[in-house]
């Protein structure tokens, strides 16, 4: 079963995956990414 886990995402969305990592009985590490420079994007 899956007791720890590794969190990589934007800053703004990391403190609540951590939170519900953390709700979910899981070891949470988290990491903030970069956002990205919009380059390549369709946007």
């Amino acid at each position: 079963m899956l007791d720890s886990v590794l969190l990589v995402s934007q800053a703004f969305h990391l403190e609540r995956a951590l939170f519900i990592a953390q709700r979910s009985n899981l070891k949470a590490i988290g990491f903030a990414a970069e956002s990205p420079n919009n380059e390549g994007s369709l946007m």
